[in-house]
């Protein structure tokens, strides 16, 4: 069974990064609203910022809410997703 980890909880949301093989690059991270859906954010680059990349069942304040969230933590993330993955390739 794969084990993915919960890098960040708070209320009824929880924070993860699926590792390898399953997951891919560019870095992202897993914004999922306990019994509501998810979101699915890249963390950003010195050259481009946070980008929500999909959403599933989750109304737009808190894809907003979890942008929020990741933007404040996008440092945590980075480091567990680099930790999980190396870091990401350069083009």
């Amino acid at each position: 069974m794969l084990q993915v980890p919960v890098v960040f909880r708070q209320g009824n949301v929880v924070v993860r990064i699926y590792p390898p093989p399953r997951e891919h690059h560019p870095p992202h991270v897993h914004v999922c609203f306990v019994g509501i859906g998810e979101v699915v954010i890249e963390l950003g680059t010195a050259v481009a910022g946070l980008r929500i990349h999909r959403d599933y069942g989750v109304p737009a304040r808190m894809v907003l809410a979890a942008y929020h969230i990741v933007a404040d933590h996008q440092e945590l993330f980075q480091h567990e997703w680099e930790k999980l993955h190396g870091t990401p390739p350069t083009d």
